[in-house]
């Protein structure tokens, strides 16, 4: 535990020593146990106490284009000469990204360069969950069988195993696969309580270009595994049957025999689609929608039955057709949870990366011990 707090005899130096630290700003603090002896001209120095109250002085890397980093660039310009690019550091857009992959009754999330977890939800709430590991290191391979290099991403301190009596651990391989979006590709148990995941991203796949411009991501592309799916609720009397791709339907029946049916519109290419989900003004979910049209004709407006479809992101949920609307005559709205929309970037929450803090022991004659309260 870190304090920001100088001591009195030494309040004026600490406080000319740099800007206070941010409170929105997340740290990763490292401790040094040799003097600082590296110049920080381009750092910001802190005077920080641990919960004993010893000393240490802390530097922290001026953000990119601030005024100390353009002056400090001016005073000693870099080298031209770019360091080599590492495979690893393309990753570095799936920062704060969590992504999702289904098979059968379990969910698989990943959570880049942070944890990997294995869940159940039940519609009651009731939830299974394992700790499949927290990132503890990364490293390049080559694959044997295509020769191409790889980034891998172990994971390990997972849920104890109660048949190895130790916590279950990850390995994620990440592996170039041309024109495609990010996401969990396949996953195997190789041993008890041992997993390896393979991810496909196209990020790797050219090191040399590192400024080239990202594949867009479609929305659709991520809802993919729900072709062929259909999924049903019931309400009262009826029951609503929606058919990914296909159609939207409202129907009756009365031991097997159909006795009423509504066709709520059927999904016609390229119609009325919108292209990316849409988060509301009012800071409510984001969501995808499709427009099923060209439904059973309407009495009451004379026109077609037609609905709108809303994919919104449910981690926590496999897919559900959640509800139903008619918002108007003869025109609903269906709301679907599913977690394969939580991979599409829009739905991700964006951390803010950590910063690493660099701490070294400071003089304890320039910066004496402190009179502080003691913390339990």
């Amino acid at each position: 535990i870190f304090y920001n707090v100088a001591s009195e005899t030494n309040k004026d130096k600490a406080a000319t020593a740099a800007p206070s630290l941010s409170d929105k700003a997340r740290y990763t603090i490292v401790t040094h146990e040799s003097p600082l002896k590296k110049s920080t001209r381009n750092s910001r120095t802190h005077i920080i106490r641990n919960k004993e109250g010893v000393p240490f002085i802390c530097t922290i890397p001026n953000p990119a284009g601030s005024d100390e980093e353009r002056s400090n660039s001016d005073e000693d310009p870099a080298p031209e000469t770019a360091a080599p690019v590492s495979l690893d550091s393309l990753l570095q857009p799936l920062t704060g990204r969590c992504l999702v992959r289904n098979e059968g009754y379990w969910n698989y999330e990943l959570c880049h360069r942070k944890t990997m977890r294995q869940f159940h939800a039940e519609p009651n709430g009731v939830r299974t969950e394992y700790s499949l590991g927290d990132f503890v290191s990364a490293s390049e391979q080559s694959v044997k069988d295509g020769g191409e290099d790889m980034v891998v991403h172990n994971f390990e301190g997972g849920t104890n195993c109660d048949e190895t009596g130790t916590g279950r651990a990850t390995s994620i391989q990440y592996r170039c696969v041309p024109g495609d979006n990010d996401h969990l590709e396949a996953i195997t148990e190789v041993a008890t309580c041992q997993y390896v995941i393979r991810f496909a991203t196209s990020a790797i796949c050219n090191p040399g270009q590192r400024a080239a411009k990202p594949r867009p991501f479609k929305a659709r592309d991520f809802l993919a595994p729900l072709a062929g799916s259909c999924f049903y609720r019931v309400e009262g009397w009826w029951t609503y049957e929606f058919c990914y791709g296909k159609h939207v339907r409202q129907f009756h029946q009365e031991n097997k025999v159909t006795t009423a049916d509504f066709l709520l519109g059927k999904f016609v290419e390229g119609e009325n689609m919108r292209p990316e989900p849409v988060r509301p003004a009012d800071g409510g979910d984001a969501s995808y929608s499709q427009y099923y049209s060209q439904g059973t004709a309407c009495d009451i407006t004379g026109g077609l039955r037609k609905t709108e479809v809303q994919f919104v992101c449910a981690a926590e949920q496999h897919n559900v057709f959640h509800s139903i609307k008619e918002k108007a005559s003869c025109e609903y709205v269906v709301v679907f949870y599913t977690a394969l929309m939580c991979n599409h970037p829009a739905f991700q929450i964006q951390e803010d990366p950590l910063v690493q803090m660099d701490c070294y022991p400071a003089d304890p004659t320039v910066y004496p011990m402190p009179s502080m309260p003691s913390i339990d």
